[in-house]
């Protein structure tokens, strides 16, 4: 569902797309209409919201953000996207071939959702640990956090993680270190 038209005057495109998960709208326009559309919403009673509110309900909705849960070396199947990507006979595009093999033959690691128990804030890019030594493949730190937020419906801290496909995430216990005054623990 979209449309073009205008609000208090000014050219829009609306779209009930989105990624956060609630029934909403997009607005695009010129940057030239920003504060005439921005005045035009607050005054109709819209209340603004952040990047971390929109963090927040994708994280719960499970929707993945370019830059985090994947990226230009996060594959979709890697991020367990693979049914939005549909390969067909003839159509070439860049990373095709690495997705079918990664399709037949499995991946290196996947993006899983991890929620903290414990007393803490997790931060994007920290590394986990596993008896106190970090995990690793090949020397290489591929076990970190993606992303990181706590949910306002119910508490929990949640984190999209990368894992390494030899971590089991079901049978998974480990630590994330959390600086604290400049040191770790």
């Amino acid at each position: 569902y979209f449309a073009h038209t205008t609000l208090n005057g000014a050219p829009i495109f609306i779209a009930r797309t989105g990624y956060t998960g609630e029934r909403g709208f997009e607005i695009s326009f010129d940057n030239k209409y920003a504060e005439k559309i921005w005045n035009a919403l607050t005054k109709a009673g819209a209340s603004p919201a952040g990047l971390g509110a929109r963090d927040s309900l994708r994280l719960e909705a499970t929707y993945s953000l370019y830059g985090h849960e994947i990226s230009d070396s996060i594959t979709p199947i890697e991020a367990g996207l693979f049914w939005l990507v549909k390969p067909k006979e003839g159509i070439d595009y860049i990373g095709k071939e690495t997705l079918l093999k990664q399709k037949s033959e499995g991946t290196d690691r996947i993006i899983v959702g991890l929620n903290l128990l414990d007393r803490g804030i997790i931060r994007e890019h920290y590394k986990i640990f596993k008896n106190g030594e970090e995990l690793t493949d090949s020397g290489f730190s591929v076990n970190m956090v993606l992303f990181s937020t706590i949910s306002p419906d119910n508490g929990i801290k949640i984190s999209p993680t990368a894992l390494t496909d030899s971590i089991s995430p079901a049978i998974l216990s480990f630590s994330i270190v959390l600086p604290i005054s400049g040191n770790s623990t």
